[in-house]
């Protein structure tokens, strides 16, 4: 009977034992280089990291100074335009009350109103003016048109100057005639 275990060439085995260590120092360098772009990546996202970090303090100091500029920049059209509608709504607002306080509610006609108007809105601009220390109502601040805004729709007679109010020569005119022409005693100026 043949020996059922082959003898193996010692030559075959010696390849396979090389090939086998060639193998093994294959897959040490593979784990070695492996290592390193693991390390190489730590690396890398740490520097991203500190990056990251550095952007987020270059940009928050930017939104420092954005904020600043539109503090301190004046309100644009739009913003202007706010500022505008609110004056005329409270202006007509108070016109009315005025007349209505110093005469009846209807008192003068139309042509009168406007003029009382007139004369409201030019006091509620030079109050403005002087509050918000600007030379012209356009430059106004960007962060102060909310609080402009609110204070334009809290005013109230009282809050204006009285002598901005009173009759002037043309308004007085028109409200003579108006008074002529419905045969009422004429308002006098009043001193």
């Amino acid at each position: 009977m043949d020996n059922p275990v082959q003898t193996l060439d010692d030559g075959f085995l010696e390849k396979s034992l090389l090939q086998g260590q060639q193998n093994a120092q294959n897959l040490v360098r593979v784990f070695k280089r492996v290592k390193e772009i693991g390390e190489e990546a730590k690396r890398n996202n740490q520097r991203t990291n500190q990056a990251i970090k550095q952007f987020q303090k270059k940009l928050d100091e930017t939104n420092k100074i954005a904020n600043k500029a539109i503090d301190i920049s004046r309100i644009d059209h739009n913003q202007d335009r706010k500022v505008v509608k609110a004056v005329y709504a409270k202006s007509t607002l108070l016109a009315k009350k005025w007349i209505a306080d110093h005469h009846t509610a209807d008192y003068g006609g139309g042509d009168y109103l406007m003029k009382k108007i007139g004369q409201v809105r030019s006091a509620i601009y030079h109050e403005l003016k002087d509050k918000y220390n600007v030379n012209v109502r356009s430059d106004l601040k960007m962060a102060d048109l909310e609080s402009c805004i609110d204070w334009i729709n809290s005013l109230s007679l009282d809050a204006l100057n009285a002598w901005r109010l009173a009759d002037r020569q043309t308004t007085l005119d028109t409200l003579n005639k108006w008074e002529s022409i419905h045969k009422l005693p004429l308002t006098k100026p009043k001193d």
